[in-house]
């Protein structure tokens, strides 16, 4: 089972294909069996976005940075460190149009679920100092509210 990362926005926002020959960050349009997302969102663009691994499972892998330990490849950790800079990135590019974007983190096939925790962070926070999306353990669903410094 997947990680989702689920970005909404006031405004369109560019689409960034999968590119298996040099897996990155990618952001598409909203798979149609994921409607049900919509519910938790005041903002009408909603997109789906992935790390390297093409799914959000990615950018837990710099769950190590905040003690949660992995068997995880040193080239993973910093593939996950990279797809979080480029989500960091991503996310400053949207805000230079509005005010705040939406995300909601979530397992594959729960986006009805209802969050446990909701924060508010700029873009930066997603690189080295919020740790989101680390403890799979019991994860449930995240809302972030991301907001221009």
């Amino acid at each position: 089972m997947c990680v989702v990362l689920y970005i909404a926005s006031d405004v369109p926002l560019p689409l960034i294909p999968f590119d298996e020959s040099a897996p990155a960050f990618n952001v598409s349009e909203l798979r149609k069996q994921s409607g049900p997302v919509r519910k938790h969102f005041t903002k009408q663009y909603v997109y789906e976005a992935g790390s390297h691994t093409q799914c959000g499972c990615g950018f837990e892998v710099v769950a190590e940075r905040y003690g949660v330990k992995f068997d995880t490849d040193p080239a993973e950790v910093n593939a996950g460190c990279e797809s979080r800079r480029r989500l960091a990135a991503y996310l400053r590019q949207a805000l230079s149009a509005q005010e705040s974007v939406e995300l909601f983190v979530c397992w594959d096939g729960e986006e009805e679920r209802e969050t446990t925790r909701r924060v508010t962070l700029v873009p930066e926070d997603l690189i080295d100092k919020h740790p989101c999306f680390l403890d799979w353990q019991d994860f449930a669903p995240e809302f972030l509210t991301v907001v221009r410094r």
